[in-house]
């Protein structure tokens, strides 16, 4: 069994697979360079069973500012920080001690759907090919696993300062076009993440400084100093194909993140737990080749669509710069619901948490007069 990358997806896979894997990774070392703010729901930490020691905060509540209003987000807990180069690095030794091989400063410059690679300038053969490489998706493009893509450039700035904030805080506002920016409290108060995301990479750097500013000026953030940037490409979407030939895909090769945010831990994890299955009964002998990557794809389907719905739908939403979302808030701030809304919606699932809003008659009834308040 042969693993594309050793980044978050293809470390998952092979610390649930272990014996007969072989990891090829482009870098001398996993986890770096450090591009993610590392923020997952409490459910993706009990299905990844993360170690506490990987735990650097968790969060009760989330705010969400508008510009016309404010949505509150509550959980308990709503969500988590996770060391990001810890949670690579804890993967790599997951792997190594269940019996998975992992080759670093192994560049793998061809991937073919026949079951061969080749990296480091020699053939490597495998009866499964798991394309695990990332953003760069040099090969999922080259294979035509992904034919459209709708990529952000996202900055974030680790700040050390006076904080006082308790909660993650993001803002639909001028200095993210068509996305938004976050504010993430750390360490006690005395540190925090701040970072942004945008269309066009022109000024971004500019205009996080910018939003340091804003949030100096409102209270929250005192005597701040800029620590170092961190970054790098976020996925929305659209999710590409499952597999091709004797080649499955995972991760951020295809596209398989989150819409809203171009998070992609959650799903990587559910698709990783669904693939191991099958690819174990491979290495089993239970299963031929096809058999594994068929049942695989019929399995991992439903999350795939899933994701490609929502891809749609936050399409729609950012194409009106949030609009609905914008008039929600408004609604709830005149009706003293800003602490309402949000309760409806499950952090990973956000498309099916309103399709079963909207399915309930009581509660699509509320969520249309909030919005009436909203619109008046």
């Amino acid at each position: 069994m042969l693993i594309v990358g050793g980044g978050f997806s293809g470390l998952l896979i092979a610390s649930f697979l272990g014996d007969g894997v072989v990891v090829f990774e482009e870098h001398g070392r996993v986890g770096r360079p450090e591009h993610c703010a590392g923020i997952i729901s409490s459910r993706t930490a009990r299905l990844l069973r993360l170690p506490k020691f990987l735990v650097e905060e968790t969060f009760n509540e989330m705010k969400i500012f508008t510009g016309s209003g404010a949505l509150v987000w509550r959980g308990n807990p709503l969500a988590v920080k996770v060391d990001r180069v810890g949670l690579e690095q804890h993967l790599y030794h997951e792997s190594l001690s269940a019996g998975a091989e992992v080759k670093l400063n192994f560049k793998v410059t061809h991937v073919s759907d026949r079951g061969f690679l080749i990296a480091g300038g020699e053939k490597f053969n495998g009866e499964v090919i798991v394309l695990a490489e990332g953003a760069s998706r040099l090969h999922s493009r080259n294979l035509n696993l992904i034919s459209q893509s709708d990529d952000y450039y996202g900055l974030q700035a680790k700040i050390k300062g006076v904080v006082d904030c308790d909660c993650i805080e993001v803002y639909l506002n001028k200095f993210a076009d068509g996305f938004f920016s976050w504010f993430i409290p750390l360490k006690d108060k005395r540190e925090a993440i701040i970072g942004l995301a945008s269309k066009s990479s022109a000024k971004l750097q500019r205009r996080l400084l910018a939003f340091q500013k804003m949030l100096e000026i409102q209270g929250k953030l005192r005597k701040s100093k800029l620590k170092y940037f961190f970054g790098g490409t976020i996925i929305r979407g659209v999710a590409g194909k499952i597999a091709l030939g004797r080649i499955v895909g995972i991760g951020d090769c295809i596209q398989m993140t989150k819409p809203l945010s171009g998070g992609g831990l959650y799903p990587i994890t559910i698709a990783a737990k669904l693939m191991a299955d099958k690819l174990n009964k491979l290495l089993n002998s239970e299963l031929d080749w096809k058999r594994a990557v068929g049942e695989y794809c019929t399995s991992v389907k439903p999350l795939i669509n899933g994701l490609r719905v929502a891809y749609i739908a936050f399409r729609v939403l950012g194409a009106h710069d949030y609009l609905p979302v914008k008039i929600m808030a408004k609604g709830a701030e005149r009706l003293k619901f800003q602490d309402k809304v949000m309760r409806e919606f499950d952090y990973d699932n956000h498309i099916s948490s309103l399709v079963q809003l909207l399915l309930n008659p009581s509660k699509a009834l509320k969520f249309a007069g909030i919005f009436t308040a909203g619109l008046l």
